[in-house]
């Protein structure tokens, strides 16, 4: 690539440097971090809220909202500041330890609580939950960006960061069936939440360390000569990124998939909870099923994208996945238990995919925009995606709380369950079933339109 220092034909049909094993590990294992982190706080802080503080449902996901909003300026500042930073530890890492630190602590801080009430309670977790977000910003920006400077090859980076999505599913299965556990444990009040803050912290901090420690053995970013430029406007550096298509349709696709997980994340809890009557011990068989699931299909859909290229990978996740959640129109109360574990098996295959291709495909666009340009841009490009992903995590429980708060719910303290109007209960169903779908379905339609495949990647680095 002509754009890449010294490089001439041969160093163009040299094969990508194939990462370790233990390179893959340790830095994959990051992600544990940032899934219980997240995945944490999107299903529990709602029912937390609902359940043991006694508030309305649309005041969780209000004040979720407003953290992911707040993250929109926080994950740009962060992603520019990468991109600018020169350090003897290189752009990101610095980044990444200040994150780790940051996120373990705002776990405490968010999942147990102080005895606050009213007015009060709200301005904290509020506080709370900005620490939160800054913290996930820090480490998970950089964390997005380094694969694209770092790992070559279209097929490289699926399987490189077909461990991103395995560790993936050990954080979830760590969030929401572990989560489960140890708060059935405090039969849902508040020491069983205490106790999880806890272990989650400590989860938190060793595996995002060891991702920083770990992510010293990736390859040394890639030199690139910055072409010869005019200074551009805002507006001319926005509309050079808008005609990335590929990036603009992933985006689109994204977006509709983040508000459907967000949402359905914020609701399925209480869907099991008051409509299927299965408790904390339904949520941890789902969840277990499900992760296990999803970790032993990562192979076969790596293996998949080869064969049929990511767009169709990732479109045929998206359906399964969006299958698997229509079928909650079918449960009800005194369903066998080897439903759960059917339907876990079911969302667990999509789920595979969709995470996988999550992580794989952002590190492509990137390349192509660099090829276009001659620009670094992989923090900024990471930071974009960031506030999809956050607007999307933002949108969804805020708009699934008032909904479900706006059909009668009737919020309780201290994990009491009583039974809710048949309003709520419907509320419930869609939340979980045909909302979901439908946006599953429009975030097809954006991938319909992706365009950036193995060789069309490869042609944009000849012509760079």
């Amino acid at each position: 690539m002509s754009a890449i220092l010294g490089s001439d034909a041969a160093t163009e049909t040299a094969p990508p440097v194939r990462a370790s094993l233990g390179t893959c590990i340790t830095f994959g294992i990051g992600t544990v971090g940032t899934a219980v982190l997240l995945n944490t706080i999107a299903v529990y802080f709602p029912a937390m809220m609902a359940t043991v503080l006694g508030q309305s449902a649309a005041v969780g996901g209000l004040l979720l909202m407003a953290s992911k909003l707040y993250d929109v300026l926080a994950d740009i500042v962060i992603g520019l500041a990468s991109d600018r930073t020169r350090s003897r530890w290189g752009r990101r890492r610095p980044y990444m330890l200040a994150g780790t630190l940051i996120s373990a602590l705002s776990f405490l801080l968010i999942v147990a609580p102080p005895a606050l009430h009213g007015p009060w309670l709200i301005a904290y977790m509020a506080a709370a939950l900005i620490v939160y977000s800054t913290g996930y910003s820090l480490f998970n920006i950089p964390y997005t960006a380094l694969p694209a400077e770092t790992i070559e090859g279209y097929n490289e980076r699926t399987r490189v960061l077909s461990w991103r999505a395995f560790f993936a599913t050990v954080g979830q299965l760590a969030a929401s069936a572990g989560v489960a556990a140890v708060i059935a444990m405090g039969n849902g009040k508040a020491n069983g939440f205490a106790l999880m803050a806890v272990i989650g912290a400590a989860i938190i901090f060793t595996t995002m360390g060891l991702s920083f420690i770990g992510s010293f053995r990736l390859p040394a970013p890639t030199l690139y000569v910055p072409r010869p430029r005019t200074a551009m406007t805002l507006r001319q550096r926005v509309g050079m990124i808008l005609s990335n298509r590929p990036f603009v349709m992933l985006m689109g696709a994204k977006f509709m998939h983040f508000i459907a997980l967000s949402g359905v994340a914020s609701t399925t809890l209480l869907f099991k909870l008051d409509v299927l009557k299965v408790g904390y011990n339904g949520q941890f068989i789902l969840s277990l099923s499900q992760n296990i699931t999803t970790a032993i299909t990562v192979p076969a859909w790596v293996w998949i994208a080869r064969r049929i290229g990511k767009r169709w990978c990732y479109i045929s996740a998206i359906i399964i996945t969006a299958t698997g959640n229509l079928s909650w129109a079918l449960g009800a109360p005194g369903d066998p238990v080897w439903t759960l574990w059917a339907r876990g098996v079911w969302l667990g295959i999509g789920t595979g995919g969709m995470l996988l291709m999550t992580f794989a495909m952002l590190p492509d666009v990137i390349e192509y925009d660099r090829n276009r340009t001659g620009l670094q841009r992989e923090g900024a490009y990471s930071s974009i995606y960031a506030v999809f992903e956050k607007t999307g995590f933002a949108i969804g429980p805020a708009l699934f709380g008032f909904y479900i708060a706006a059909s009668g719910y009737l919020p309780t303290t201290n994990g009491q369950l009583v039974s809710q109007p048949h309003s709520a209960i419907v509320a419930l169903y869609a939340g979980t079933t045909v909302i979901p779908f439908a946006l599953y379905m429009v975030s097809i339609v954006f991938l319909l339109f992706y365009n950036l495949d193995e060789r069309r990647l490869k042609r944009s680095e000849r012509e760079a």
